[in-house]
């Protein structure tokens, strides 16, 4: 499984050469956290979450962060992601195991 998902991160970065998307920097992301990089995960979900107003990018980046254990930019990023969807659950549960 986490050969299938180092190998889409590949395609995504490759489809970034040729057309910069949050949407592909937010797979990319995601595909390289699931791929155990969780290190190489922070700048592509940063610029995502930059580039759109979506919550999802910053909720993966506060996952991230926690991973690698450095709660307080999972705490800062988090924020955000509530900010832009303050319902959402996956979210809500995350800031409560924070807090």
């Amino acid at each position: 499984e986490m050969g299938d998902y180092a190998e889409a991160a590949g395609s995504f970065q490759e489809s970034l050469l040729h057309c910069p998307h949050f949407k592909t920097l937010e797979l990319l992301g995601e595909c390289l956290f699931r791929a155990d990089r969780p290190l190489e995960a922070i700048v592509p979900l940063a610029a995502a979450t930059t580039l759109n107003e979506g919550a999802r990018a910053p909720l993966l980046l506060a996952e991230v962060f926690l991973a690698i254990d450095q709660p307080h930019d999972a705490r800062q990023v988090l924020r955000i992601a509530l900010q832009r969807a303050p319902d959402n659950k996956k979210a809500k549960s995350l800031k409560t195991a924070l807090d």
